[in-house]
């Protein structure tokens, strides 16, 4: 069965809650996102199960690990950002927890989706990079 997140989008309170949050995210946070992020990682990749959006969230999630690495000049704002979906992404405990099977990363592929898509609005030259 195919699962897939097109019908998902966020609320306008959504929204708003995740401004505020990326507004004062802690990017002292980096070093022990980073630590987790690998893991993570290689287990969603080496399930037999894996969905399409499930393949897309992978390739956000690397998009933006990328993006932290690779751009010393990344505003703080845009770190902030890409902090704050990365650590969405590796934290179990979220909106939908990520022991609830594939259901449990659906939510961090709508939010990451929406903080790459945000970012890119910001700085559309990351897309060629």
């Amino acid at each position: 069965m195919e699962i897939t997140p097109v019908t998902f989008k966020l609320t306008e309170s959504d929204i708003t809650k995740y401004r505020r949050q990326i507004s004062v995210f802690p990017v002292e946070r980096e070093q022990s996102i980073l630590n987790e992020l690998h893991g993570k990682l290689q287990n969603l990749v080496a399930r037999k199960d894996i969905s399409t959006f499930v393949i897309q969230l992978v390739e956000d999630v690397d998009r933006m690990f990328s993006l932290l690495m690779s751009k010393s000049d990344l505003d703080e704002h845009s770190r902030r950002m890409i902090l704050f979906a990365l650590n969405y992404f590796v934290e179990e405990k979220d909106e939908i927890p990520d022991a609830i099977d594939l259901l449990g990363f659906l939510d961090d592929a709508v939010v990451v989706r929406w903080v790459m898509d945000e970012l890119l609005k910001i700085h559309p030259e990351y897309t060629a990079d």
